[in-house]
């Protein structure tokens, strides 16, 4: 059987459920039972509640990438740390990517006018691209 390039509602849920999870869109992809990566970004374009869908499902998969920080925090050990800390990192960019409202670096900064008649203290929330580089 050849991969579908008809959209469905069934494998649109499928795709949806397995980015909850946490799984890469190229990832699922590779299936060969789900279609091609440029098959589903065609399918992005032209159908915006599917486009929704996985806008929302790549939010909710920071959460379940969160679990597999927890997860990793867990199995950690003295001999394995350096490693742990570099797998952590990374899961928590992709989660701020991914949800940066709940995930992404916040900052504090406080202003002050020269005569003190005006102060003010807000949160910026700051989201750096992925591949930045520190």
């Amino acid at each position: 059987m050849g991969r579908s390039s008809k959209y469905t509602d069934e494998l649109a849920r499928e795709i949806v459920e397995r980015i909850i999870h946490g799984e890469s869109l190229l990832n699922i992809c590779k299936d060969k039972k789900m279609p091609s990566y440029t098959t589903v970004y065609d399918w992005l374009d032209k159908n915006d509640r599917f486009s929704k869908q996985v806008a929302r499902a790549r939010e909710i998969s920071a959460d379940t990438i969160e679990g597999k920080i927890i997860d990793v925090i867990e199995r950690t050990t003295p001999e394995n740390a350096k490693a742990s800390k570099v797998i952590m990192d990374a899961l928590f960019k992709i989660a701020a990517q991914r949800n940066p409202r709940r995930y992404g670096e916040k900052r504090q900064l406080e202003h002050t006018s020269p005569d003190q008649s005006m102060s003010n203290q807000i949160t910026v929330e700051i989201v750096k691209p992925f591949l930045d580089k520190d």
